[in-house]
């Protein structure tokens, strides 16, 4: 409240719970990119079968998804 000079909690509150919304997304962004990069180290070893066969699999878990 000092560094945006208002009064009271109530007129800076609006403030502080979208700094949480924009926290939690960013954190989400963050836990997916970090599960992305922990997947592609696994698979920097596999061979292209394995890949293949990774790839078809992924593929149709996705459809039921979407």
């Amino acid at each position: 409240m000092k560094c945006t000079g208002h009064k009271n909690y109530e007129t800076m509150k609006p403030y502080i719970e979208t700094a949480t919304e924009t926290v939690i997304l960013e954190m989400e962004k963050w836990n997916k990119n970090l599960y992305r990069s922990k997947i592609i180290n696994l698979l920097d070893d596999v061979d292209e079968e394995f890949m293949k066969d990774l790839l078809s699999d992924l593929q149709i878990r996705l459809a039921k998804v979407n």
